[in-house]
């Protein structure tokens, strides 16, 4: 199956074919009746009902004749969500608003709570005798808010199952192949539903001495009742003492929503919370989280010598030769190591170009002589009979693949190329075995051109 079917939004994935398709492939497929039929459930949810299973609705939308579109309004597009489940429902249709062509003034930003807030509302619940935790959800809680602007949105008639337009009566309805629909009531998709629904709540909550705090979002607490809430979207964590305190709240819920409660509190906002009411402790915890490295993590780096040689680390682009002479200046030489003596002790170089470039110039780096140091030098005069050697590169890497421990062997001399000879440049280019050649990048902090070398391929 492709990666990039898991990632495809509104569509359901074949488990033959791989094919992550929408629902107007879907109702062309071997599952089109189930399909259609999530859909006409979908319809007469947020309609007026599909006969005969479903006598109403919840009256979200109206449709209407086009010629009924209030004058400086636009109706916007619909968005079908196609989704598979395990569950009772198998086959699920959700219609989402396109929100990007909705023209809404208002504030549309919902506070809730942060994690430091619910951190701290998890501390308090252990921290205060007798008080314990539960959790409650208000299912569909963007959905059925009343809205006193009304939205429109074209529906293309070709989506419309047959038994729905039969029951509406939406045949003279089709004005360039799409119907159009009022929406009176909050849908997924519309940038207003959060903030909507959030002032509906606080409105409900209020009329049963709940209120949310001055300066924390997301955080409520009764007048006179030792409860106190956080909410994140339609999620409550709860704080009570005395179950009969949460069943006030839970019973103020439940006049104007259909909630789920888990009196153990065993999750709140995907995290795990074990709880033990004896030594008023929680845990928390995210099972699944940080899985296990696929790759071995780099090892500690104490030194410049460990970081240039850390052993068990594999020579990915390591040269053919071992022989360190080529990072050595011609005036200077490494003392020479027995192979059969550090045979044993002899670790791997970490040759893997980007690090080992930035591993150099962190060390060149380090050195670095003063501004005043760096005045520029006069240029040789081509009499001079001073002459810049030619520099000597591995075919590949920057670092070799094998080299001694620092205990038994000098690291080798790494020379610092001014910019300003000429002739180090064309003499390096025209002796290096891969025509490597000096690079023009530059680097905003690291300032790595003068030491850094790049291949024309």
């Amino acid at each position: 199956m492709p990666a990039y079917a898991f990632w495809t939004a509104n569509a359901v994935v074949d488990p033959n074919s791989g094919t992550a398709m929408e629902y107007p492939q879907l109702k062309l497929g071997e599952d089109n009746k189930l399909w259609l039929a999530a859909a006409s459930r979908e319809i007469g949810r947020l309609a007026q009902g599909k006969q005969p299973d479903m006598p109403t609705g919840s009256n979200t939308m109206h449709f209407l004749d086009h010629r009924n579109l209030p004058v400086g309004r636009t109706a916007t597009y619909l968005r079908i969500a196609a989704i598979k489940l395990h569950k009772l429902e198998t086959h699920r249709i959700r219609f989402t608003v396109g929100g990007n062509r909705i023209d809404y003034k208002g504030k549309v930003s919902t506070p809730t709570a942060g994690l430091e807030t619910i951190k701290l509302l998890l501390n308090s619940t252990v921290s205060t005798p007798n008080a314990k935790m539960l959790t409650a959800n208000i299912e569909s809680f963007y959905l059925g808010t009343p809205m006193d602007r009304y939205e429109y949105m074209r529906i293309p008639a070709k989506d419309i199952p047959a038994d729905i337009m039969d029951q509406y009566n939406l045949a003279p309805l089709v004005h360039k192949g799409h119907v159009l629909t009022e929406i009176r009531k909050g849908m997924y998709g519309l940038p207003q539903a959060g903030i909507l629904a959030y002032n509906r709540l606080v409105t409900h909550l209020a009329l049963s001495g709940y209120t949310p705090v001055k300066h924390t979002p997301g955080l409520f607490r009764h007048a006179t009742r030792p409860v106190t809430f956080s909410l994140v979207v339609n999620n409550f964590a709860i704080k009570y003492i005395d179950q009969a305190n949460a069943e006030h709240l839970l019973a103020t819920l439940r006049s104007l929503y259909n909630i789920t409660t888990d009196w153990t509190a065993s999750m709140d906002c995907g995290i795990t919370l074990q709880w033990d009411y004896v030594t008023r402790t929680v845990d928390l915890a995210m099972p699944g989280y940080i899985e296990k490295p696929s790759k071995p993590t780099l090892p500690n780096v104490q030194s410049v010598p460990n970081m240039l040689c850390a052993p068990g680390l594999p020579p990915l682009m390591a040269p053919k030769s071992s022989s360190p002479h080529w990072l050595t200046t011609p005036n200077h030489s490494t003392p020479a190591v027995s192979p059969a003596s550090n045979a044993s002790s002899a670790p791997s170089c970490f040759t893997d170009a980007p690090l080992t470039a930035l591993f150099l110039s962190l060390s060149v780096l380090s050195q670095r002589p003063s501004p005043k140091e760096q005045l520029p030098q006069p240029r040789p005069s081509p009499s001079s009979s001073t002459t810049v050697p030619p520099i000597q590169m591995p075919p590949y890497g920057l670092l070799p693949a094998k080299c001694t421990s620092a205990s038994t062997a000098t690291l080798p001399t790494f020379r610092k190329f001014a910019p300003a000879p000429v002739e180090a440049a064309t003499s390096f280019s025209a002796t290096s075995p891969r025509s490597f050649r000096p690079s023009r990048t530059t680097h905003r902090h690291l300032s790595m051109a003068p030491y850094m070398f790049t291949h024309p391929s």
